[in-house]
């Protein structure tokens, strides 16, 4: 996913996030337990805010080196459509995060019209919802 949205950089409307109430729903679907990571750090649910601001969209140290990927199964990417005006971060934080977890099985969903991985948010709007927990589901076998 692109940026932690409604978190307001304090966690302090954490149960409120669409996003997050999204993949709450899938994850007691399938009965997995789910660990969710952004491609970057900047809080806002406007991304053009966090565009305006791409200087503060990665703390001092990233998350990602810190992830076992050992500790997982596998990986569902689903960051939506990239933004043309910034494409080439985009595309290098998705290629970076790519190969971070090459290892994990990747569980493929639905691709936007573009062919990226559709993003929690349009998985309810478009009723995708059903196709995702299908994927899911068929790596759990």
């Amino acid at each position: 996913m692109k940026n932690p949205g409604s978190l307001s950089g304090d966690g302090k409307n954490l149960r409120k996030d669409t996003t997050l109430r999204i993949l709450r729903v899938v994850g007691d679907e399938v009965g997995m337990d789910q660990m969710v990571i952004n491609l970057f750090d900047y809080a806002s649910p406007n991304p053009q805010e966090l565009h305006d601001n791409w200087e503060y969209r990665d703390s001092k140290a990233l998350v990602y080196p810190h992830i076992k990927a050992k500790s997982y199964r596998a990986i569902l990417y689903a960051y939506g459509d990239i933004y043309p005006t910034c494409s080439a971060d985009y595309l290098d934080r998705i290629a970076s995060v790519r190969d971070r977890f090459k290892a994990l099985t990747e569980i493929v969903i639905p691709k936007t019209k573009a062919g990226y991985p559709v993003h929690p948010m349009n998985w309810q709007r478009h009723r995708l919802l059903p196709e995702v927990i299908a994927a899911i589901k068929e790596h759990k076998k």
